[in-house]
């Protein structure tokens, strides 16, 4: 804001001691205040959702810059500019980001099976499922899913994946967590019934083997008793048989 030689209205008496009110020049902050706090006054009318603060990091983000680059000593943040502090109060919001696009339909499997997409394994008569070329090294930059799981625990056979604090680089998925190192989803139970495979372009070891128990069968209920046939009337007092059990 200005603050050197800026001409203002003087109240009486006038520096000369005598006189109406007039006007004189100032140098200093009492002079460049009045000049930036009107101007706040008036980026907040047209703003008023704004905060105090928010109105002042327009104006010093808005200021022309003077003297020595940045905030110095001498200039401040620069010559206070309404429309420099406008574009930053009044500047449109970005558009919101698109949705992602879904991700790709998984192609059908046959009722009871296990599935895979790229160049995972299932393996074990369908109740297992590995890495790509396990126990040897599994390649770089591969991805597939196991899909059509049964939901029951998973039972971890073998678990070596490329360590990360994240598991940002390599990593097995089930129910949106990612396993690596040695660690694998022992006992988890796929939700979704799928698994996720990724591996990057960095180190491979000899990956995972993850095997599931195909769900018991359920059993037909119990048939009910064969129904006896009906007795015979036995005279009151009397004790009765039928076939060929004897009464002595």
């Amino acid at each position: 804001a200005p603050g050197v030689d800026v001409v203002s209205t003087v109240g009486p008496p006038s520096d000369t001691g005598v006189g109406p009110p007039a006007y004189d020049s100032y140098d200093g902050t009492s002079m460049a205040a009045p000049h930036v706090s009107g101007l706040a006054m008036v980026l907040w009318n047209k703003y008023p959702s704004y905060t105090n603060a928010e109105v002042r990091t327009a104006l010093e983000g808005g200021a022309e810059d003077l003297g020595e680059p940045g905030r110095d000593n001498e200039f401040g943040h620069g010559l206070a500019n309404y429309q420099g502090a406008e574009m930053r109060l009044g500047a449109p919001s970005a558009p919101p980001s698109p949705p992602a696009p879904p991700p790709p339909s998984l192609p059908s499997c046959p009722l009871g099976d296990v599935c895979a997409t790229g160049p995972c394994l299932i393996t074990d008569g369908g109740s297992c499922a590995t890495s790509p070329d396990f126990p040897n090294l599994y390649p770089t930059d591969e991805g597939c899913t196991i899909y059509g799981l049964p939901p029951v625990g998973l039972d971890v056979i073998a678990f070596e994946v490329d360590p990360t604090n994240d598991c940002r680089n390599d990593h097995l998925t089930v129910n949106g967590v990612k396993y690596c190192g040695t660690s694998g989803p022992a006992g988890v139970v796929p939700s979704d019934g799928t698994m996720t495979w990724v591996s990057d372009d960095g180190v491979t070891v000899s990956g995972w083997k993850v095997c599931w128990a195909a769900p018991s069968p359920s059993l037909p209920p119990p048939l009910p008793p064969p129904s006896l046939p009906p007795l015979a009337p036995c005279p009151l007092g009397d004790v009765c048989t039928t076939g060929p059990c004897l009464i002595t």
